[in-house]
């Protein structure tokens, strides 16, 4: 903490005033970033949901929240000191067990709508997001930013082999 706490500036009882230990701090942020990510909004529908929209929405805006600059460097930190600092492990594997329980939702929703049998929404969703985050990791050891046209084409292709298997759901 006296070491975040230098690095931010401030002092370290004002910080653990705040935050009682790393792992709040931790969760703090990885909240606030899902809070500014606001990928879930690509998941609301006036109407009737679209399961292939939405998902390639969200894919998306993932994707390119993640891949600025702020975001990327954070997500470098958290896979460089993850080991050393299982608070901040912890923290990261929330913010995916978020985006699972989002999309397990909309799934949830579509397959409502849709009136498809959803024996295991939870695994989809899971798949969904996993993919994704690997193909987030691929990306960020890149040094070469991936073209937008390049990341929105792979979103849909994965969206696409995805929903192919939707009866197996």
């Amino acid at each position: 903490m006296r070491s975040i706490a230098k690095a931010a500036n401030v002092a370290r009882t004002t910080l653990q005033g705040r935050y009682a230990s790393k792992e709040a701090l931790f969760h703090a942020l990885m909240k606030e970033q899902i809070g500014r990510m606001s990928a879930v909004s690509f998941l609301k529908f006036a109407g009737k949901p679209d399961l292939r929209a939405g998902l390639i929405g969200y894919g998306n805006r993932a994707l390119e929240y993640s891949l600025e600059t702020e975001y990327r460097e954070i997500n470098r930190l958290i896979y460089a000191s993850a080991g050393r600092f299982p608070e901040l492990a912890a923290a990261a594997k929330e913010s995916t067990r978020v985006g699972i329980a989002q999309i397990t939702q909309f799934i949830r929703e579509c397959a409502d709508v849709d009136g498809v049998a959803c024996r295991a929404p939870e695994r989809a969703a899971e798949c969904f997001i996993l993919l994704l985050r690997g193909w987030y990791g691929y990306a960020i050891v890149d040094p070469l930013p991936t073209p937008k046209k390049q990341r929105e084409l792979w979103v849909e292709e994965m969206v696409d082999t995805l929903i192919a298997g939707r009866p197996g759901w």
